[in-house]
């Protein structure tokens, strides 16, 4: 049992990071040849383009974030602020998902000596629409716990 002495204290404890088991919605491996398009919106949003600053091949997936994995020599540079998912035809699923990165970091180095790196993505500000989409996305291009066992392999 926590003694709490000061509110300081209660929010962490109660704000604390949750863990993979915790999770109120449970992230599935998606089927290879999915991909998320990181993006940066324009600084004056109402005259331009986002800009695409990379792509990555998605790992897995809820309605709450995702993971996917990238190569670059580094960590972010440029943040982005919303993604883009395409299935592997390349075909746009769902688009201007705003979100933030709540980790990143490397796995290992390529043959040309840049380096494989995962990140782990949040949701922010789903409307209706985009949540329906990402279930509808989930349902058919993700593969049941069972199955992901035999050959997904996955990254903490």
């Amino acid at each position: 049992m926590h003694r709490l002495t000061n509110v300081d204290q209660r929010k962490f404890i109660l704000n604390r990071p949750a863990k993979e088991h915790q999770r109120r919605a449970p992230r599935r491996a998606v089927r290879p040849g999915s991909h998320v398009i990181f993006k940066k919106t324009s600084r004056f949003r109402f005259i331009g383009k986002s800009q695409i600053l990379h792509s990555a091949a998605l790992i897995d997936i809820s309605t709450e974030g995702l993971r996917a994995r990238y190569t670059a020599p580094d960590k972010w540079s440029r943040p982005f602020d919303h993604i883009a998912i395409t299935d592997a035809d390349n075909m746009v699923i769902v688009d201007d998902i705003y979100c933030k990165i709540i980790s990143d970091f490397q796995v290992n180095y390529t043959p040309d000596g840049g380096r494989d790196r995962v990140c782990g993505i949040k949701f922010d500000r789903l409307t209706l629409p985009q949540r329906k989409t990402l279930e509808r996305f989930i349902k058919e291009h993700t593969v049941r716990a069972q199955e992901s066992a035999r050959w997904h392999v996955q990254f903490d």
